[in-house]
């Protein structure tokens, strides 16, 4: 990706399947204008009806915290789905 180019970076059931990631999150900053974020959507840790099974997903605080750990600030939860956590970050 291009550096400085983006006010916003979308990851849709995407970040489970990064390996790094605390790296990589890191490093994906360097792609944002500023003012730019981070949208996160995410399966709901657990057995769900829907998505992949309870092994195959995060566990509870993972994502937040590999994220705080690369530098980036929640700035928003919207609850807009009743199987995934979506969240809005932005660098710190």
């Amino acid at each position: 990706l291009p550096k400085g180019r983006f006010d916003l970076l979308f990851l849709a059931d995407t970040y489970h399947h990064l390996s790094g990631r605390v790296a990589y999150m890191k490093a994906l900053r360097a792609n944002l204008r500023p003012g730019g974020k981070l949208a996160v959507f995410e399966y709901k840790p657990g057995d769900l009806p829907v998505g992949p099974p309870a092994d195959h997903k995060l566990k509870a605080g993972v994502l937040e915290s590999e994220l705080e750990a690369a530098g980036w600030s929640l700035e928003t939860e919207i609850s807009s789905h009743k199987y995934h956590d979506f969240q809005v970050w932005v660098p710190r």
